[in-house]
């Protein structure tokens, strides 16, 4: 294979051997620096990549970056092209034919498709939606249906339980964790059933105003 050639300028070399010696420049410049004063001495790339434990491609882009932009580029990490443009601000735009104020339309409109998508995410990530892996469409659709009936409890307890307390707009794996996924003793006899929960339980004044709403008058 063709060695990469390359020959530097006597303040370019002598810019290099200082980026190697001096020891203040991040390791990732001094290995740029290394190739580039290895090339320059004739070294084979194949040596370049065993010593410095790098592939070809990074000897032949610290070639063409010095080629083009000197050591500035082929060493330090400066803006590149390509890169994308660094901007103080994050302007958007929305097209509509909607007759409201812009900041209306973005916020209660447009950002609210976004909310939806998330909401089908916390079905598929939290409730195990996408658990479809049987070989029969009846039982992957029955999970489905089982994953959406989870949901819909879930909605009608933050939304009839949890209103008001820090649980209120939780995601599901919160609430699992917190809330229902909780280590009880369980005593039953003729009249009741009965839960012991730990006294120093964090949630158990969450839990214990979800059981008051949800409580039959």
């Amino acid at each position: 294979m063709r060695q990469t050639e390359l020959h530097l300028s006597e303040e370019d070399r002598s810019t290099i051997e200082a980026i190697r010696s001096k020891g203040v420049h991040h390791a990732r410049e001094v290995n740029r620096a290394h190739v580039l004063s290895c090339l320059d001495r004739d070294i084979p790339e194949s040596q370049i990549m065993a010593v410095l434990g790098i592939g070809r491609t990074a000897v032949w882009r610290a070639r063409a970056a010095y080629l083009q932009g000197g050591v500035e580029l082929a060493v330090f990490d400066v803006h590149r092209s390509g890169r994308p443009c660094q901007y103080d601000n994050n302007p958007r735009y929305v097209v509509t034919n909607l007759d409201a104020p812009a900041q209306q339309l973005y916020d209660e409109v447009y950002c609210q498709r976004g909310e939806a998508e998330n909401r089908i995410k916390e079905a598929q990530v939290g409730l195990f939606a996408t658990r479809t892996s049987c070989q029969h469409f009846q039982s992957n659709q029955l999970r489905m249906l089982l994953a959406a009936l989870g949901y819909v409890l879930i909605e009608r307890l933050r939304a009839l339980a949890l209103q008001g307390t820090q649980l209120a707009t939780a995601q599901v794996d919160t609430l699992r964790i917190k809330l229902l996924k909780v280590a009880a003793v369980i005593t039953r006899n003729t009249r009741r059933i009965r839960l012991y929960l730990a006294s120093n339980w964090p949630s158990a004044d969450v839990f214990e105003h979800a059981v008051q709403q949800l409580r039959s008058p």
